[in-house]
């Protein structure tokens, strides 16, 4: 060895004159034997007088190549024409002939491989409708003879060449040469190619009866028939289904179902064909032993991944009686589980409305089950169509919704990160109010408590996030379940006082902003706004100032200097705002009040000038005797009867501010 190569010699015997059909070559896995496809290693004739001897030049192959080295002799034919092909004609039949070189020695001693066997084409050639069963025991004869060979020749390739031909007892016969050939291939599965046309040779089993055949080729019938069937069904075709009109013959258990386990239809068309198919096979099976029945149905139930295929099968094709149902009922709600595993709440819906009504009460369970697991995911995306479908599966009476079921629902949409789910809580909570369900750990409170928290903080985020006003938000809410909570006390005051505790943490220029967009809303929840205003006003109106002139145009939504009282939410607050103010009225004598009123001249011109909804304001009773008071004053200097101290005070004041102070009332 030099360099890290071997040399090594290939001796070979030919078959005479063999050279007539072309140059004969060595070819190989490496590149210095052509890898498989280089004709570069040719062979030479040393001794004429020995015509079937050939060998090679020394061929130089690297060591590191040395791992298994696998070669072939081959005939070549060079192109004959400008369109010719070239050729190479392998010895053997198939890759099992494929040699491995020994390194150990350098002179490789081989003798031709055989390509043909033509015995096997010999006895397919010669079967005809009266000699079929002679036939078959003429091959198995081969195989005692010659079984490595005939084995070999009974391929797939083989098999697919012939299958053509029309006449059945042949196309049984290839039936039989799979069946040999894969049999002897226990250990390492077997895949026929995607090309095999199973469907001839399934074609070929109708009304098949064992009998034809030699006894001791059952196994590997059955063996040929399960084979085709995989490959069929698999194929997502439907020829496959024959073994259930031969089964009696070929497989009375039935455990040809065992090797289809993994079959599964990826579409509803496919699933629909399979069914239709099912439906001409259900006369083979109606009479079948329980046993065996029970594994049928129970296999074609989990088939059915989609739901119309499913009932189609429930309905129409398979057997009911109570010992069959007790025992297949649980592997249908399963399926059915399956089915709907992957609905969102919309095609839950849907597939809901399909459940036949006969059978709505014993499926309830499994779609509650699986709409309480759509609402399990707080961050789920939540549509406006699953909002209603989900909303509408808790209206279901047909749902036979339990106590259970709607406290979980309740407690999982009080969690919820979706605002739109979190809305629907009053609907789920009328459910429950609606069918009296009876609470004696008080847990709707809690769980009530824990949702309006929820609600108020995403309402937080949404009104930041599009300029709303959150307290218009939160009294809307409060609006909203007034209906449902506001008979009970224990809900209602709670809820109110997270409520009102949330909203007076805004500024009151927000709050009091609110007041003309909460005019539609319930006369309740009106109050309860008013009364918040008050309590805050209670706090703030301390004395008049500028402060509490911009309240009050803040409150009426008012932006000219003539004040219009829009509504009279407003012009309530307005008069409970007098009303603090009758606090200021404690002048020790009839001038000091006169000097106080005018001293808040601007805004009590701004009171008694404004329009609206001022009924009620000018007749509040601050309001009335702030007027009569001006008016009194103005008796007083026009009768020339005012003291002398008052008098002085009152010019002090600019005659335009007097003429306002006087003209307001």
């Amino acid at each position: 060895m030099e360099n890290n190569t071997l040399s090594f010699t290939f001796h070979i015997l030919l078959p005479e004159n063999i050279e007539r059909n072309g140059q004969p070559v060595v070819l190989g896995d490496v590149k210095e034997l052509g890898s498989w496809k280089n004709p570069i290693v040719k062979l030479r004739q040393p001794f004429p007088q020995n015509p079937t001897y050939w060998k090679s030049d020394p061929v130089t192959i690297s060591v590191s190549n040395f791992e298994k080295i696998q070669y072939k002799y081959a005939i070549h034919t060079s192109k004959p024409t400008l369109f010719g092909e070239e050729k190479i004609e392998f010895e053997g039949i198939d890759t099992e002939d494929n040699r491995t070189l020994n390194i150990g020695i350098n002179d490789q001693f081989d003798i031709w491989k055989i390509r043909g066997f033509a015995f096997v084409d010999y006895i397919y050639d010669s079967i005809e409708a009266n000699n079929f069963k002679d036939k078959v025991v003429e091959y198995q004869r081969l195989l005692t003879l010659h079984n490595d060979l005939t084995i070999r020749t009974s391929n797939p390739k083989f098999i697919i060449n012939r299958i053509n031909n029309n006449l059945k007892e042949k196309r049984l016969f290839l039936c039989i040469l799979l069946g040999y050939y894969i049999s002897k291939r226990e250990g390492s599965p077997h895949e026929l190619p995607n090309n095999f046309p199973s469907y001839l040779l399934l074609d070929a089993l109708e009304d098949y009866k064992q009998e034809i055949l030699p006894l001791d080729t059952k196994d590997q019938m059955y063996t040929a028939i399960i084979t085709l069937i995989k490959h069929n069904a698999f194929q997502m075709k439907f020829d496959w289904l024959i073994i259930f009109t031969i089964a009696s013959e070929v497989d009375p258990d039935y455990t040809f179902i065992n090797h289809l386990k993994g079959l599964k239809y990826s579409n509803n068309h496919d699933l629909t064909r399979f069914i239709v198919g099912c439906g001409l096979i259900k006369p083979y099976i109606e009479n079948i032993e329980f046993g065996s029945y029970i594994e049928i149905a129970k296999w074609l139930i989990q088939l059915c991944n989609y739901m119309d295929s499913l009932f189609n099968l429930w309905n129409d094709i398979l057997l009911h009686n109570n010992k069959i149902d007790d025992v297949i009922n649980k592997c249908f709600i399963e399926q059915i589980q399956e089915c709907i595993v992957h609905d969102d709440a919309v095609t839950l819906e849907y597939h809901f409305k399909r459940v036949p009504a006969n059978y709505r009460y014993d499926l309830s369970k499994v779609f509650r089950s699986h709409a309480l697991f759509l609402l399990e995911d707080l961050n789920r995306n939540w549509t406006k169509e699953n909002i209603i479908a989900i909303t509408n599966l808790f209206h279901n009476d047909e749902l036979y919704w339990t106590r259970e079921d709607v406290i979980l629902s309740l407690d999982l949409v009080s969690q919820s990160n979706t605002l739109e789910l979190l809305n629907i809580f009053p609907e789920i909570l009328d459910e429950w109010f609606r069918n009296d369900f009876f609470d004696k750990e008080k847990k709707i409170l809690k769980i009530c408590v824990v949702w309006f928290k929820n609600l108020l903080l995403k309402l937080d985020t949404n009104a930041s996030n599009k300029k709303d006003n959150i307290v218009v938000l939160i009294f809307s809410q409060l609006e909203r379940i007034y209906p449902l909570l506001g008979h009970r006390k224990n809900f209602w005051q709670n809820l109110t006082t997270i409520a009102v505790e949330r909203v007076k943490v805004c500024s009151e220029s927000r709050i009091f902003a609110a007041t003309k967009f909460l005019i539609p809303i319930e006369q309740e929840i009106k109050t309860l706004f008013i009364d918040m205003v008050k309590e805050m006003l209670n706090k703030s109106v301390q004395q008049i100032n500028d402060q509490l002139i911009n309240k009050i145009y803040i409150i009426c939504d008012c932006k000219t200097k003539l004040l219009m009282v829009q509504n009279s939410m407003s012009e309530e607050i307005l008069c409970h705002i007098m009303n603090r103010l009758q606090s200021q009225f404690t002048a020790s004598n009839p001038s000091e009040f006169h000097l106080n009123i005018l001293g808040a001249s601007e805004f009590w011109r701004i009171i008694l000038s404004a329009t609206g909804d001022v009924t009620k304001l000018h007749c509040n009773p601050v309001v009335k005797r702030v007027k009569a008071s001006i008016n009194e004053l103005g008796v007083l200097l026009r009768e020339k009867t005012v003291n002398i101290q008052l008098l002085q005070q009152l010019l002090e004041y600019k005659n335009e501010k007097l003429f306002q102070h006087f003209n307001a009332a």
